[in-house]
C-alpha cells in the first residue's frame, strides 16, 4: 500500500506539499499497522507478536524524531539560532561550545558517544529483562515512562516554540 501511494505521488514529492502528504500517508499506515498488530497480539499466543507489541514503540520514537524536522519547518519559517546563541553568551559570558572545545580529546569523545548511544538502548535492555521475568505490568510502565520522557520534556516543547537547527554550526559560520 505504501509503495502504491509513493508511486502515485512520486512526481509531487519534490514539493513541500508532496513531502507532507507522504508523511501523513506513512503515519496513517503505521497507525493502522499498530492497531492491527496490537489486536493480533492480544488475541494470539504467538510469542513474537506479543514481544513486538511491547517493542514496536522504540523504532516509532526514532521515526517520530525524524519527522519533527519536517513538521518544524512547516510550523516556523524563522530560525531562532542567533537569538539563542546571544542568550547563551549573555548567561555564560561567551560561547559554551567554544569553551568546552579546550577539553576535547579522543578518549572523552568516545566516552561521551558511548554514553549517548546507551541512552536509547538501556530502556530496551531493561524491558527485555522484565519480559524474561514475566513482569508485564512493570514493562508497560517502563514503556510509558520512556515514551513520556522522549515526547513531553520541557525542552521538546520549547523546541516547537523556538525553532533552532544547529548552534555549533551557526557559531562556526559567525566566526569565519
Amino acid at each position: 500500500m505504501l509503495l502504491y501511494i509513493f508511486n502515485c505521488f512520486k512526481s509531487n514529492l519534490s514539493s513541500e506539499n508532496g513531502k507532507l502528504f507522504l508523511l501523513i500517508a506513512v503515519n496513517i499506515i503505521l497507525i493502522i499497522a499498530v492497531f492491527f498488530l496490537a489486536n493480533k497480539a492480544e488475541k494470539s499466543n504467538n510469542v513474537f507478536l506479543k514481544s513486538f507489541h511491547f517493542y514496536y514503540v522504540f523504532p516509532l520514537i526514532f521515526l517520530s524524531f525524524k519527522q519533527v524536522y519536517i513538521l518544524l519547518r512547516s510550523i516556523h519559517s524563522h530560525d531562532y539560532d542567533p537569538l539563542l546563541i546571544e542568550l547563551d553568551r549573555f548567561i555564560f559570558g561567551g560561547d559554551p561550545t567554544v569553551f568546552l572545545y579546550q577539553f576535547a580529546n579522543p578518549i572523552l569523545t568516545e566516552i561521551a558517544q558511548i554514553a549517548y548511544g546507551t541512552f536509547f538502548f538501556l530502556p530496551i535492555i531493561l524491558g527485555i529483562e522484565f519480559q524474561r521475568k514475566n513482569k508485564t505490568t512493570e514493562l508497560s510502565y517502563i514503556i510509558f515512562i520512556v515514551v513520556f520522557g522522549f515526547f513531553f520534556p520541557m525542552p521538546a516543547i520549547f523546541y516547537f516554540l523556538l525553532l533552532a537547527q544547529d548552534f555549533l554550526c551557526t557559531i562556526l559560520i559567525q566566526q569565519i
